[in-house]
């Protein structure tokens, strides 16, 4: 499917920029978020991910084409996290065409160590995908707890040390 996942360069922030407010839109219906005034969705600058240790940015194309971004942070909720997904977005033209599996096993290959993914818990379509991708890059071994952080989360814990 020539599916690419590549670090973005500090050039690739305002296209990042762009395409949240897709990301936003779309958690927009589980964040109950009210829509802009100017009808523009826009998320925080994510500046730091191209400045701050610990922040890793990552463009996604699929076919030359792009298709998301992905957002991994050092750290997590608890201190024996090395690190989490901190936001990922896969363009709805993609989406329930295994771009996002890919993608999420992939991130996950780049990065060894105790894994958190969080996922809104009225997000019933994000905690699925999680849940079948990370059941089936960790043969079933990963927790799933529910915690509140901002607002309540399906929190999903799994290790991918190498051995």
């Amino acid at each position: 499917m020539n599916i690419e996942i590549t670090e973005a360069t500090r050039e690739e922030q305002p296209i990042i920029q762009n395409l949240a407010r897709f990301y936003i839109y779309d958690l927009s219906e589980f964040q109950q978020r009210k829509c802009p005034d100017d009808g523009l969705f826009e998320d925080e600058d994510y500046g730091r991910y191209w400045t701050e240790p610990g922040h890793f940015p990552f463009l996604v194309t699929c076919r030359n084409e792009l298709a998301g971004f992905v957002f991994v942070e050092e750290g997590g909720s608890s201190a024996d996290i090395d690190y989490n997904i901190a936001e990922f977005f896969i363009v709805r033209k993609f989406r329930g065409k295994g771009v996002a599996r890919f993608v999420a096993r992939g991130i996950f290959q780049k990065f060894h160590g105790n894994w958190e993914v969080m996922a809104i818990a009225e997000n019933t379509p994000a905690i699925a995908f999680w849940k079948k991708t990370i059941d089936e890059s960790t043969q079933g071994h990963y927790t799933t707890l529910s915690e509140v952080h901002e607002c309540a989360m399906e929190v999903m814990r799994f290790s991918n040390t190498r051995k």
